[in-house]
């Protein structure tokens, strides 16, 4: 089991189940999210969990600057290095704030349809609730 904190960000990695939980509160700022999404990618790579479970519930702000890195950057590094190993699933607990429940909406349809990206083994889900979440992604 692996797991690590840092203010308002918090992974775990559930080995048994091969799911990564990722859960963020608050007011969510670019270096913060982008050296713990990286650290998230590279446990998740390193056990092979490509279940991830994404906990927003509680995030009032997300700043643009991570949508935009999570489209550009990330998710498409993200699938080159894991695309050998198998279907990638993610589902999104979405925010109680408005915004940040748009923005989340706005990033997975954009990501499942880049035409730039292979999402043929990709897979993301938005939830209300996380024990809907959960239970999908456990038995995705």
């Amino acid at each position: 089991m692996q797991s690590f904190q840092k203010e308002n960000v918090k992974v775990h990695l559930d080995t048994q189940q091969a799911l990564l939980r990722l859960e963020m509160s608050g007011v969510v700022i670019t270096p913060l999210f982008k050296e713990l999404y990286l650290k998230a990618a590279d446990i998740a790579y390193d056990y092979g969990a490509m279940r991830w479970l994404v906990v927003q519930t509680e995030v009032r702000s997300l700043h643009p600057e991570c949508e935009q890195w999570i489209l550009k950057e990330y998710f498409p590094m993200v699938m080159q290095k894991f695309k050998k190993m198998g279907r990638f699933c993610c589902a999104n607990v979405l925010s109680k704030a408005f915004f940040a429940e748009m923005s989340a909406k706005r990033t997975s349809e954009q990501l499942l349809n880049d035409r730039n990206l292979n999402t043929q083994y990709v897979e993301i889900r938005n939830f209300f609730d996380e024990s809907s979440a959960l239970q999908w992604i456990l038995q995705a």
